[in-house]
């Protein structure tokens, strides 16, 4: 299965079967179900979420098409914390204040967005 197809299925998936926090499917089912890895669904959920798809989740729930802004919001404070992680990571592994990690964070993503 192409990437394109496996994310347009993976989104037709979510939007009418996995409606709602309630509905969420735990990634180890939901990779099965599709025939892939975990690693690749994973992968799929972000190119997603990266198209605006407003695809929730957490590992408690599993994941879901987000159904109102509360869900949506919930997930991306899920989301923020972790990035706020990692980014914590990068401070102390380069011994550097947080601001100037998130300065580094910015001007990478600009760069990116640039070269797009």
């Amino acid at each position: 299965m192409s990437e394109e197809s496996l994310t347009e299925t993976l989104r037709r998936m979510l939007a009418f079967r996995h409606r709602g926090k309630a509905s969420g499917i735990k990634a180890e089912f939901l990779a099965a179900r599709l025939g892939i890895t975990p690693r690749t669904l994973r992968r799929a959920v972000e190119t997603l979420r990266g198209e605006g798809v407003p695809i929730g989740g957490r590992p408690a729930t599993g994941y879901f098409f987000a159904q109102t802004a509360e869900e949506r919001d919930d997930t991306c404070r899920f989301l923020y914390g972790r990035a706020m992680s990692s980014l914590k990571k990068v401070s102390r592994m380069k011994r550097i204040p947080l601001a100037k990690a998130g300065q580094e964070l910015q001007e990478q993503i600009q760069m990116d967005l640039e070269g797009q």
